[in-house]
This record gives C-alpha cells, structure tokens and sequence, in this order.
C-alpha cells in the first residue's frame, strides 16, 4: 500500500522531436530547483489518467492526447511511498505558460537528460512509457 499516487507526464512535441522538463522553484518543500516533467498528486475524486490531463493543464498551459501509459512504479520519498503513474502525452503546442510551481522549462532531446540535474525516477518514467536511450 502507497501513501500517495501521482502522475505524471512524459510530454512529446512532434514537431520539435523534443521532451518537455519543468525546474521546480526554489520556494518548493520538496526538490527545490530540480528538474521533473509535469505531474502532480492524484485527486480523491479522479484516475492517474485525468489527474495527468489537469496537472499538464494546470502547470504548463498545455493540452495534450495521451499516447501511452506506462507502468506505474514506487518511488520512496520523505513523506511517504508514491506510487507514480507515468503517461506519454503528445502536445501540438510548444507554447509553455508556467505555473508558480515552476520557474523555467526547456524542451529536451532524450541523449540531454543527462546533463539536468533532476529528480529522482525520471528514467524510469521514460523507460515505462517507451522512451529508451539510445
């Protein structure tokens, strides 16, 4: 049993062939200035799917197709055990309009991860949705 579920969003941009990475602001409990991709805690009354939908919304001005879900994974944090559910999302826009939850983003080729300093499980995030290394 996990304390909490959350999901999260591998988001794609065709056009681009690119991923999208949020930075947390420094104003956040938890990984301040970190990067992640967009997500977010699972709402009582809403699936991993629809709280992936509303967190992309709600954090980058985004709107997006899920083209796949992955499957979900723990992840052990200092406030308990979340399981995270991961969903690739394709967006048409490359327009990001950020939430005070972040304070920059970048669209990313998958071989730059490595040069972010991120938090913990985006890999796996990737590697469940289909992304691999190359």
């Amino acid at each position: 049993m996990t304390d909490f579920q959350a999901a999260t969003t591998v988001v794609y941009n065709s056009e681009k062939q690119k991923f999208l990475l949020v930075r947390r602001a420094d104003s956040k409990d938890r990984n301040p200035g970190l990067w992640e991709f967009p997500g977010g805690v699972v709402e009582e009354d809403e699936t991993p799917r629809e709280a992936a939908i509303r967190e992309l919304h709600e954090e980058t001005g985004l709107k997006g197709e899920i083209l796949k879900t992955g499957d979900s994974g723990i992840i052990e944090a200092d406030i308990g055990d979340i399981e995270i559910h991961p969903f690739l999302i394709l967006v048409q826009s490359s327009r990001v309009e950020l939430s005070r939850e972040h304070t920059e983003h970048q669209w990313i080729s998958r071989d730059e991860l490595d040069s972010f300093e991120t938090v913990k499980g985006l890999e796996k995030e990737l590697e469940a949705v289909g992304i691999e290394k190359e």
